[in-house]
């Protein structure tokens, strides 16, 4: 092998393993960092929904919102909340498309084929013997195709889309961070939060609670106390099927007690507590005295059978 032979050999091969693989690389995150700022760019409408509930729960005036009719600092975080995100859709469109840096794709293109020529060209040098491989690489036309690769360095595109690519993508994040926010600020400033709206809710609250205290003792007083003696004497006498009559009887009897409790609890949230919850005493006391005496029953027989 000469030496012009083997110098352009390794020449050209330092091409292959450094400007050629490094044109490729650089070009596909080109591509990918504008694609993926061209899909930032495009979600700028995604905070004029929340701009326009918060003047909503605002009052409606954008220059003037309120938190529940008043001002102080729900109102100041409704303005200020809905400011940052008014200004979000600018800083968007600013750093992901405006101001971001536009490929000269004539030229890209252009150099795509030229380093691909490149590559065809030395293939068949790489793969071919001695002397039929210097003709390929002392070949005026593989040297034409290695000077046409000096302009197509695109590391400095490279750098400049990378930069602009995180300064997308960073003012994009901090705009979602401020939307997370924004559900926690129309909360405090709803009415269902003003301190009459939290007051009335605990009054009613309590006056649920009363009326189904007074239906629990109504159906303890009735069936309470005769299950609680069966279920204790049998429990005595130790019997298995005893033990399960018992449970029954229990779970009936906490399942009744609940529907008679959350019957009175409706009763009294729709202003008749006092007759739904007589009705539904003795309703649920019937039904438990009938499934006590089945439990009882059962159980019974079980112990004689255990004893037979």
């Amino acid at each position: 092998m000469n030496p012009e032979c083997l110098t352009n050999a390794v020449l050209y091969m330092k091409m292959l393993k450094g400007r050629v693989k490094n044109f490729w690389k650089q070009e596909a995150r080109i591509a990918t960092n504008m694609k993926q700022a061209g899909g930032k760019a495009g979600k700028l409408d995604i905070f004029k929904p929340l701009i326009a509930q918060l003047r909503s729960v605002g009052g409606g005036n954008s220059s003037n919102l309120l938190c529940n009719g008043k001002t102080g600092s729900g109102a100041d975080t409704l303005a200020n909340l809905t400011a940052e995100l008014t200004l979000c859709e600018t800083t968007i469109n600013t750093t992901c498309n405006a101001d971001y840096p536009v490929v000269n794709q004539t030229h890209m293109d252009m150099c795509k084929m030229d380093v691909e020529a490149f590559e065809n060209m030395t293939e068949p040098a790489i793969g071919a013997p001695g002397a039929d491989a210097c003709v390929i690489w002392e070949s005026p036309d593989l040297a034409d195709a290695a000077a046409k690769l000096s302009p197509c360095d695109i590391s400095a595109e490279n750098t400049e889309h990378t930069a602009a690519k995180k300064a997308c993508t960073k003012a994009f994040a901090a705009c979602r961070k401020i939307e997370d926010s924004v559900s926690s600020a129309m909360s405090a400033c709803s009415p269902s939060n003003t301190p009459a709206a939290v007051k009335a809710a605990i009054a009613q609250g309590t006056s649920n609670k009363a009326a189904a205290d007074a239906v629990t003792a109504k159906v303890e007083a009735l069936t309470g106390v005769a299950a609680t003696t069966a279920a204790a004497r049998m429990k005595r006498q130790g019997a298995t099927t005893t033990a399960a009559a018992t449970t029954t009887a229990a779970a009936t009897t906490t399942a009744a007690t609940t529907a008679a409790t959350t019957a009175a609890t409706t009763a009294a949230a729709t202003g008749a507590a006092t007759a739904a919850a007589t009705a539904a005493a003795t309703a649920v006391a019937t039904a438990l005295r009938t499934a006590a005496a089945t439990a009882l029953r059962t159980a019974i027989d079980g112990i004689s059978h255990g004893r037979g």
